[in-house]
C-alpha cells in the first residue's frame, strides 16, 4: 500500500510540474524566435524606415525616369509616385514575412535577443533615429559616385569602340 502511496504521489507530482518542462519541441522554439524577431522589427522601426526607403527609392527612380522621358506630363509622374507607393505600402505585410525568414535563416535566437537590447539601448535607438538620414545621404554619394565612374567606363569604352573601328 505504501509503495502504491508513492507511486500515486509520484505521477500526481509529474503531471503537476509538466506542463512547466520544456520538451524539445523546434516548432515551438521556431515560433518563439519569430516573435523575438517581429519584437526587434518593432524596437528597429524596420516598418516606419522600410516606407521611408521606398518612397526614397521611388522619388529616385522616377526622377531619374523624368529625365529620360522629358515629353512625358509632370502629371504622369505624379500618378506613377502614387500607384508605386501604393502598391508597394499595401504589400508590406508579405515583405514583413520575407523579412522574418531571411533574418531567421542569419540569425539565432540569442543573436536576435542580443540586436534587440542594442536596439533598445541609447546608442541602438541613436540608429534607429539617424539611419533615414543616413541612407538619403549615402542614396546621394552613391549617385555622384556612379555618375562620374560611368563617365569614365563610358570614355573608356568608347575609346574602345573608336580604336576597333565601332560606331557607338
Amino acid at each position: 500500500m505504501k509503495i502504491q502511496y508513492a507511486a500515486i504521489l509520484l505521477i500526481a507530482g509529474i503531471l503537476a510540474f509538466a506542463p512547466t518542462l520544456k520538451a524539445d519541441d523546434p516548432a515551438a522554439a521556431e515560433a518563439e524566435k519569430e516573435k523575438h524577431i517581429a519584437h526587434l522589427f518593432v524596437v528597429m522601426h524596420m516598418e516606419e524606415l522600410q516606407k521611408q526607403i521606398l518612397l526614397q527609392t521611388i522619388n529616385m527612380i522616377i526622377d531619374l525616369r523624368r529625365k529620360e522621358k522629358p515629353q512625358v506630363p509632370a502629371k504622369f509622374w505624379e500618378d506613377a509616385k502614387r500607384v508605386l507607393n501604393d502598391e508597394f505600402s499595401n504589400s508590406m505585410q508579405s515583405m514583413e514575412r520575407g523579412r522574418t525568414i531571411v533574418y531567421a535563416h542569419h540569425y539565432s535566437d540569442d543573436d536576435i535577443k542580443g540586436l534587440t537590447a542594442f536596439y533598445e539601448s541609447p546608442l541602438g535607438q541613436k540608429m534607429v533615429k539617424e539611419t533615414p538620414g543616413i541612407t538619403t545621404d549615402m542614396l546621394a554619394v552613391g549617385k555622384a559616385w556612379g555618375y562620374e565612374v560611368g563617365a569614365r567606363a563610358v570614355q573608356r569604352l568608347k575609346e574602345i569602340a573608336k580604336q576597333k573601328g565601332y560606331a557607338i
